[in-house]
């Protein structure tokens, strides 16, 4: 289940559970992904990337 907000709203997730289900798939397996912050739209030209690195390492 893909979203394009960071966070779906639980009713929502568990109405699309229900709908798969009827529809006959196992969501046994179905596990939610943490989401972190997006990037920042735009940021200080002279960062270069540094953003990123810092979401890779913490």
């Amino acid at each position: 289940i893909l979203c394009r907000q960071q966070q779906l709203d639980e009713t929502i997730y568990n109405q699309l559970l229900d709908r798969a289900t009827q529809e006959g798939y196992d969501v046994s397996r179905i596990h939610k992904t943490p989401q972190t912050e997006p990037p920042p739209e735009a940021g200080p030209v002279d960062t270069k990337g540094v953003w990123w690195l810092k979401s890779i390492l913490g």
